[in-house]
């Protein structure tokens, strides 16, 4: 039996079905990969911009305004506050812009875990949280409400812990579990 005009159409309205089918199967994995790369792209920009602000942070100058500003802020002078807010508002900014880019959705859990750690971090200083209420009216309104969340979810410590102190804990702790090191005569 020939094929007529309507089994034809028939045909090719299929095929046609198919392709735009095929097509769309197409670009949703195209869309599914650019948002990888996206995510990629944010994370590789965050961790660059944060590393380059704690290599900037151990210059030995900016360090140990960092380390009284943040343990001692009662002991900044009037220019030395002046440059602890400075610090304080990079890091608030850089902080704010990884909220954002996680409320849009382009920070996976991961990564987003490892930025409430470092804002937790930061918030058990009193010179970080006297600079947050002095700082927080320049940021947005959805990034306050999370800043301020997170510090009355985690009361400031008695004393602020000495990282000295825990880093020669830690250390002694290696060696105690350590057994001797065996040298060879050779």
């Amino acid at each position: 039996m020939p094929m007529n005009l309507t089994d034809l159409a028939s045909i090719g309205s299929l095929l046609s079905g198919a392709a735009v089918l095929g097509s769309l199967i197409y670009l949703g994995l195209q869309v599914r990969q650019t948002e990888k790369n996206q995510q990629a792209l944010v994370q590789q920009g965050r961790a660059q911009r944060v590393g380059n602000a704690v290599f900037n942070l151990a210059g030995e100058e900016i360090s140990a305004l960092y380390h009284k500003g943040a343990r001692r802020p009662e002991t900044l002078t009037g220019p030395e506050l002046d440059r602890f807010l400075m610090i304080c508002r990079a890091a608030f900014l850089s902080a704010e812009d990884s909220y954002i880019q996680h409320e849009a959705g382009l920070m996976n859990a991961t990564a987003y875990a490892s930025f409430v750690a470092g804002v937790h971090a930061n918030l058990s200083s009193p010179g970080f949280r006297a600079a947050w209420s002095l700082l927080s009216p320049y940021f947005g309104a959805g990034f306050v409400a999370f800043m301020n969340t997170h510090i009355a979810e985690r009361p400031l410590p008695v004393a602020p812990p000495d990282p000295l102190e825990r880093w020669k804990a830690v250390v002694s702790g290696l060696y105690a579990g350590a057994s001797a090191p065996t040298t060879t005569n050779n």
